[in-house]
């Protein structure tokens, strides 16, 4: 269509990124990146797993294929013809999976929908006010099916491709042999008198683990990669919805009277008409209002300069600039000049303003110092959080996304002074610009100059946990008693809002705080009553506990199949060992010696895993770790401590319980049955 028609579906089109987050092709490059990150990361991961599961299979089944290898060689088959025998076997019992497997996955993510489905369905919503009552459903998509096809036989090819090619090398006379993994060892003897004195199940234990190097070597390989992606995925998984989290977060606090109470009433004027003091005396005397908190703020009520904010605050500012410009293209000088060695360059600061007598309890448990009659008290807010979302340039996108926290926020120290100047019209500069004073609302106090501000206290949003809840924010704040707020009315043209926390219990009350609101609404006020309930908050909860559960199923997918890694190679080792549990028992062996015997061969294999695991665990991790924060942003990364120390207790549990189970398997084969099979 013509123009015209273009720009009418544009300003008709509305695009649910809250929705679309989860495809990864959002308005936000941050959160799309941690999509497309995490689903990359994990798909890859279980493909590799997928590999090295399917790899241990056939390498384990070495010796009952090496004597049907060299019967084909006998015949004349070739290295090739043996090859792609392996490789048909492989793709045969590829295809009775691929349904099963695609059939078991769709069914998990039907019956996950239906747990997160009433969560997603708010993520749906075209308006503040309801929600489209949704089915989730499952969409086929061929190129999907496709996709999914050939990943799984690339990964079946490249698992087979190895034991494919050892055992085309198989010849007829080590099949006859069996002894083609075996190799002659030049200068090492085996010295029976070793043995005196070692237990029956030590000696049998210690000759297992050297003489079986090809089974042992499987689950000690199964095992050390179940400890390693596993705690490797958790990990990552862990810094991914650390990230999400850091992303989702408001990006500011509130007092905690948000949470402890039920209802708020908030009024904003833009003259002191002495209207806030008037609804807050109204409020209380309506009959069922309980537990009424009120608090007083403003984001941009003063003006300080630059120089009482610290260099690691500006450090951190530059350092989000900088991602507007090409990789040095954004000088320290550069910034300096633009945003600090600007005359009267200054800076706003927000404030927040408790009753008197919570403000004197909030300064006690900030070890605040002591300050004269007449002073001006206040407590620095000394944490903030600096981000492309909060500082940016005009126009321009940043390379990627930063947030930083910052817990040194402020120069000055506790016990100085911190100049700040009332954000109001200055009457000389109004009849300069040719402006009557007499019709523009001035302050009720004319300051010739900045106003000092006692600091008491520096404190961070962690210190003020009792008073606040949140996340740090992006703005600067001073904290205050309602006394100098209301001076701080005084020397402003706009009054700071206030906002009353209540509880009421009595329905006519209600609607009488309603009505009023509604009144002053329509006289003008920016004012609202309202259940203390957010919903932008409550999206982000939603999204950030959706994602949090997508990466949960991936990580107990990999974990699952590492743990089948371990049991196939835990089986096939008890399988290969038949003849020599036979010969054992047939000269007096109890189950009681082999498990002794098994528990001990499983406790060097373990011992080993560990040590195996361990190093390259704290690599990759440490590596994870290093990317992602130089990435997103500065965030504390603690490594899971307790969780490996959990993990490495249940893996050994399992090991044991899997080692019994197999070995009282085979303990129940009757020797005489399994001799006329010549299965021993």
């Amino acid at each position: 269509g013509n123009l015209s028609d273009v720009l009418v579906k544009a300003a008709n089109y509305y695009a649910n990124d809250n929705v679309l987050i989860f495809s990864g092709v959002s308005s936000d490059d941050t959160l799309n990146f941690i999509i497309i990150a995490a689903q990359t990361f994990f798909i890859v991961l279980i493909m590799l797993i997928s590999l090295v599961l399917i790899y241990n299979v056939f390498a384990l089944s070495y010796d009952e294929r090496v004597k049907y290898l060299g019967m084909l060689s006998s015949v004349g088959a070739t290295g090739k013809q043996k090859r792609s025998s392996i490789y048909y076997e492989s793709f045969m019992l590829l295809l009775p999976a691929l349904p099963v497997g695609i059939g078991a996955g769709l069914g998990a993510v039907k019956i996950a929908a239906r747990f997160i489905g009433p969560m997603a369905q708010k993520l749906f919503r075209f308006d503040g006010m309801g929600f489209i009552d949704l089915d989730p459903a499952l969409s086929l998509k061929l190129p999907t099916i496709a996709i999914v096809i050939l990943l799984s036989v690339a990964t079946v090819f490249v698992s087979a491709l190895i034991p494919a090619f050892k055992m085309s090398k198989v010849g007829p006379i080590e099949s006859i042999r069996g002894n083609k993994n075996k190799k002659a060892s030049k200068h090492r003897k085996t010295n029976a008198d070793r043995m005196i004195g070692k237990s029956y199940e030590r000696m049998l234990a210690s000759r297992f683990l050297k003489n079986d190097k090809s089974k042992s070597s499987g689950i000690i390989r199964a095992v050390t990669i179940f400890l390693l992606v596993t705690t490797v995925v958790y990990f990552t998984a862990s810094l991914l919805t650390q990230m999400v989290d850091y992303k989702l977060r408001d990006g500011g606090f509130m007092p905690k009277y948000y949470t402890d109470n039920t209802y708020m009433f908030y009024l904003s004027e833009q003259e002191n008409t002495g209207a806030g003091t008037d609804a807050v005396s109204y409020i209380r005397g309506l009959e069922g209002v309980e537990n009424v908190n009120i608090c007083k703020s403003g984001i941009s009520s003063l003006i300080i300069s630059n120089d009482v904010l610290s260099e690691k605050y500006w450090d951190t500012v530059y350092e989000i600039l900088s991602l507007y410009y090409p990789e040095g293209g954004y000088s320290r000088e550069q910034f300096n000049e633009e945003y600090r060695s600007i005359n009267d360059s200054t800076s706003t600061i927000g404030v927040y303003a408790f009753d008197d007598e919570v403000f004197a309890k909030m300064a006690s448990d900030v070890n605040a110092v002591s300050y004269g009659e007449g002073e001006l008290p206040c407590i620095l807010l000394n944490s903030a959080a600096v981000s492309n979302t909060s500082r940016g340039v005009h126009g321009a996108q940043p390379r990627h996304s930063r947030y930083i926290e910052i817990d040194d926020v402020f120069a000055v120290e506790a016990g100085d002074v911190l100049p700040a100047s009332p954000m109001a019209p200055d009457r000389e500069e109004l009849i300069a610009n040719g402006y009557d004073p007499d019709e523009i609302a001035l302050p009720e106090i004319e300051l010739d100059g900045p106003q000092d501000f006692r600091v008491i206290a520096k404190a961070g949003l962690s210190d003020l946990d009792k008073y606040f809840s949140g996340t740090e924010h992006s703005l600067l704040y001073i904290i205050v008693p309602m006394s100098v707020a209301d001076y701080i009315d005084k020397i402003n043209a706009s009054p700071l809002s206030t906002t009353v926390y209540l509880d009421c219990d009595n329905t006519e009350s209600f609607n009488d705080i309603q009505s009023m609101a509604s009144q002053m609404e329509e006289a003008g006020y920016s004012c609202y009553f309202s259940a203390t309930s957010n919903t932008m908050a409550e999206y982000k909860d939603i999204l950030s506990y959706m994602i949090r559960i997508v990466l949960i199923v991936f990580t107990v997918i990999a974990s699952m199949i590492c743990l089948l890694n371990v049991y196939s190679s835990i089986s096939a080792l008890m399988v290969s060992r038949r003849k020599h549990f036979a010969v054992l028992k047939s000269v007096g062996s109890t189950f009681r010696q082999l498990a002794a015997t098994e528990l001990r061969e499983s406790a060097g294999m373990l011992v080993r895993s560990l040590l195996i695991s361990a190093p390259l665990t704290a690599l990759i991790c440490y590596s994870f770790s290093k990317v992602f924060v130089s990435r997103f942003g500065d965030f504390q990364v603690h490594f899971p401590w307790l969780f490996v120390l959990g993990l490495t207790v249940v893996i050994i549990a399992l090991v044991i319980l899997m080692m019994l189970m197999c070995l009282s398997r085979e303990d129940k084969i009757d020797i005489i049955e399994e001799i006329k099979r010549e299965s021993v």
